[in-house]
């Protein structure tokens, strides 16, 4: 797992998994995004970024809450 920090300071942590070309995967709601694993098997053909939306995951909860829309 690594993280970055956004433009407020919050740290949003990400998860890779698998090699190819990248696809970048954003979780619907607020929820982790451990619940759409390897995404039925592409992972075997593509680089799976899978970013824990604020608040969710290994993110971190933001000063501002209003920003988690």
């Amino acid at each position: 797992m690594t993280a970055f920090s956004a433009h407020d300071g919050t740290q949003l942590a990400y998860h890779v998994l698998g090699d190819g070309p990248p696809v970048i995967c954003l979780p619907g709601g607020m929820q982790d995004s451990v619940y759409l694993g390897d995404l039925g098997g592409l992972s075997a053909h593509r680089q799976l970024i899978r970013l824990d939306l604020r608040g969710t995951g290994h993110s971190a909860t933001p000063q501002d809450t209003a920003s988690c829309r």
